[in-house]
């Protein structure tokens, strides 16, 4: 921590996307009763109203300090990126060891849309027990994290992170994630700097209760596993919250890995005796010789499971969700399950990689743990679209139905409650302006498509008589 006891967070935004990182430090400053040093980070100078307006920040929350810099994205020029403002500005996190002070020791980065309902000193007192790093478990499993080892285990969503920044320096962090981008450049594609983090410390990482970044996406999108599957089972509330696998484990191969334990986090621990490899060598060839052709491919990782099982008292601790201590879990594991469990984690996870239902996420969290983590969330985090400033609204055809769909998230109204509040409420409101407008188009074309379909059509074919066939020739 600084000297000065200040809680340090780190923010990445532009000039485009400053209004809305104001909305985010005035959430931490209205929720919170420490000091917050916000360290502020652009890739170019903000203009002057823009730092005028931080500045009345500092002046109104007595608990606030902006410290804003410039940093060149030059080396993140050839990566890709995503969103709206399509801006490498969040790469800059990742080289948090050479721009915060050295007397930062533990810092936590948020997203620019997220939306702090709870004191963040709660999420500052969380113990990382080694790890470089603490993180929720991402929403739903996604194609653009396939490229990642974790995909089918503990895969992370990188808009909350909880850094240890003695760890992040000693073990060089930084440089073995530009040693990643050198050697591997096809990681960033899909979740580019949230894949490069979690290749790179998939087995460094603590993982923090769902509560701490809670994303909520349209019901339309997002489907369960059943509440009698294994997977149901272990996400049964965010108090029931457990550490530990491996180092091995968090390194097997993705098939392995969720068999093994989808709900486990990884973390550095020391290897495994010569005598329980050779353990669970024997539990393996007994498990292949007993079992039926269907379960030899899971055999292996069930007889891990097996060893883990005898090892648990060791190796697992059950991180408290108010108060984020440790206690010795005495032989209980969520993460260690029986070998029916370990056959629906399977099927899960090839249902999660196969499935190409359209508009369709498979969760990696039980639908009461979110639904639960929905309604008292400690974070919000807008990932799914649309954004708090955005909307989405859209006309849906099946077969020969018109359906108008419209979703906000459940927590708009609170964000736009704490918009109001920053000085660049106006610059907020203009941009939120063309969406708006946008939505009621829509709704106006749904309106005359099913109460006047035959006007719309004369209407839509008059209007394809002006539109130039080729929108992009210019005529001399």
């Amino acid at each position: 921590m600084p000297k000065d006891s200040a809680l340090p967070i780190v923010l990445c935004a532009d000039e485009s996307y400053i209004k809305y990182a104001s909305v985010v430090m005035i959430s931490v400053l209205k929720a919170t009763k420490a000091r917050v040093r916000f360290y502020l980070l652009s890739d170019g100078a903000l203009s002057k109203a823009s730092l005028d307006k931080l500045s009345y920040i500092e002046s109104t929350y007595p608990n606030a300090s902006i410290s804003h810099s410039c940093h060149s994205l030059a080396r993140f020029a050839s990566l890709p990126t995503q969103g709206e403002n399509d801006s490498h500005i969040t790469y800059l996190r990742l080289l948090l060891d050479s721009i915060l002070p050295q007397s930062v020791s533990k810092c936590v980065y948020l997203d620019c849309d997220v939306l702090v309902c709870a004191d963040i000193a709660g999420l500052f007192s969380y113990e990382l027990h080694g790890a470089l790093l603490g993180a929720v478990r991402d929403l739903a499993f996604n194609d653009a994290s396939s490229a990642c080892r974790n995909h089918l285990g503990f895969y992370f969503n990188a808009g909350v992170l909880l850094l240890d920044m003695e760890k992040w320096r000693e073990s060089k962090a930084s440089r073995r994630l530009f040693h990643l981008i050198a050697t591997r450049p096809e990681i960033t594609q899909g979740f580019h700097d949230q894949n490069l983090l979690n290749e790179c410390f998939c087995d460094e990482v603590c993982e923090l209760p769902f509560g701490w970044n809670v994303i909520a996406a349209p019901p339309h999108i997002l489907r369960f596993a059943d509440k009698d599957s294994a997977l149901g089972e272990q996400f049964d509330k965010i108090e029931n919250f457990v550490k530990g696998t491996t180092a091995k484990v968090a390194n097997l191969p993705q098939n392995f890995q969720n068999l093994q334990s989808p709900t486990a986090t990884p973390r550095i621990l020391e290897e495994e005796s010569q005598a329980e490899s050779k353990t669970q060598t024997e539990l393996e060839s007994n498990f292949l010789d007993s079992s039926s052709p269907s379960l030899r491919d899971t055999a292996p990782a069930v007889a891990r499971q097996s060893t883990l099982e005898s090892s648990v008292q060791v190796d697992s601790r059950i991180v408290d969700e108010k108060s984020g201590l440790c206690e010795a879990t005495q032989g209980r594991a969520l993460g260690v399950r029986n070998r029916r469990g370990d056959e629906a984690i399977a099927d899960l996870s090839l249902q999660a990689e196969s499935t190409k239902e359209a508009q369709s996420m498979l969760s990696r969290h039980s639908r009461a743990t979110y639904e639960s983590a929905l309604e008292s969330p400690y974070i919000v985090h807008f990932a799914a679209q649309p954004k708090p400033w955005g909307r989405v609204c859209y006309i849906k055809q099946t077969h020969s139905t018109l359906e108008l769909i419209e979703y906000a998230s459940p927590h708009t109204k609170q964000w736009w409650e704490v918009a109001r509040k920053s000085p660049f409420f106006t610059e907020i409101l203009r941009a939120f302006i063309a969406p708006t407008l946008q939505a009621y188009k829509t709704k106006a074309i749904f309106a005359a498509k099913t109460k006047a379909p035959r006007i719309y059509s004369a209407l839509h074919a008059l209007a394809r008589l002006f539109t130039p066939s080729n929108p992009s020739h210019k005529e001399a």
